[in-house]
């Protein structure tokens, strides 16, 4: 039986990302093997995205308190989504916009300013790889996201353990 690692892998081919961002200039994609092969797309984003830690509510409201500063968007926030919810085009889950909903893949993200970004939550077989491509618009585009990535990878291993 294969382990259930959380491990970074390469960008999925199987994705459809590259419909909802132009460019990738930052791009990165954790990999968890041996998830229930009954377990939907959908099911997984809204596990993935429901319950969220307090930790990681208090991290997003310091990260608001900060690019406020900087006049950047500060309503990004860690909404808990649970289980009843449905994912909807257009609407917004957790704290990204729904892009794309599809058999194997939920596609989400935000567009701001300073870069766009795009998650993907792609199911295949008994494996669940969660990417995040990032487009930069300017300078400090580059600059917040060298700063934030080091959070950023805690928290995705962190929630993609609730796949195991």
């Amino acid at each position: 039986m294969p382990s259930k690692r959380i491990h970074k892998t390469a960008l999925p081919t199987g994705s459809s990302y590259g419909d909802y961002i132009d460019r990738v200039d930052y791009g990165d994609a954790f990999t968890i093997q041996g998830v229930d092969t009954e377990l939907s797309a959908q099911k997984a984003y809204v596990m993935l995205f429901s319950d969220t830690p307090q930790w990681i509510k208090n991290l997003m409201k310091i990260r608001n308190k900060l690019v406020s500063l900087v006049g950047l968007k500060t309503d990004v926030a860690m909404t808990d989504i649970d289980d009843t919810s449905i994912l909807l085009e257009g609407s917004s889950m957790g704290m990204f916009e729904i892009y794309h909903i599809g058999e194997n893949e939920i596609i989400a993200g935000e567009k701001d300013r300073h870069l766009d970004f795009a998650v993907s939550v792609l199911k295949q077989e008994d494996r669940v790889t969660v990417s995040t491509l990032v487009q930069y618009h300017n300078f400090f585009g580059k600059v917040y996201m060298t700063l934030i990535s080091p959070f950023h990878k805690r928290i995705v291993k962190h929630i993609m353990r609730k796949l195991v």
